[in-house]
């Protein structure tokens, strides 16, 4: 059972937030969680600082590395640590992301054409996954994979997708 992610518990240990609105600017607190669980939260941690006589922040402060996470883009940040020979899973740990996410900034790049869909998966895959996607561009990638079956992952879909978005939805095979 989870309510908020790891990184977001972190940030609010090192935030300390003390009120309501200053736990809703912690990135990853939206409002459903504040209207649901915020008042819990926030007297965790008014209950903790008061036991450790520290004073709780009106204003969550952030950390150097979250702030700036937070101007440069994250795609990109994703796209230099792969091209330094880093695997996805290694990004995603690193970046404290899912594989998923790392998977999806990878894919855009694919489809900007700076990335070479076959590192990501097999040609005989590719042109399977296309003849599928052709004429079924607007289907939910998991309408993709019932039809191609156990075979094929997520990732390789939405490879393929980028690919074929890539070259204008036109597959050459």
């Amino acid at each position: 059972y989870r309510i908020v992610h790891q990184r977001v518990l972190v940030e609010i240990v090192h935030a300390l937030p003390g009120t309501l609105p200053a736990l809703l600017m912690i990135k990853g607190v939206g409002k459903y969680t504040g209207d649901k669980y915020g008042a819990q939260l926030v007297g965790v941690v008014v209950e903790y600082c008061k036991l450790h006589e520290i004073e709780p922040q009106s204003a969550p402060v952030l950390q150097q590395s979250v702030m700036a996470e937070a101007k440069s883009d994250t795609k990109k940040i994703s796209y230099e640590l792969y091209l330094q020979g880093k695997t996805i899973g290694e990004i995603a740990e690193q970046r404290e992301r899912v594989e998923d996410t790392i998977e999806g900034h990878l894919a855009h790049y694919v489809a900007l054409g700076k990335l070479d869909v076959n590192d990501f998966i097999s040609t005989e895959k590719l042109n399977a996954v296309c003849k599928i996607l052709e004429g079924n561009e607007a289907e939910g990638i998991g309408q993709i994979k019932e039809q191609l079956g156990d075979g094929f992952s997520y990732a390789e879909i939405r490879m393929a997708r980028a690919y074929q978005k890539k070259n204008n939805d036109t597959v050459v095979f």
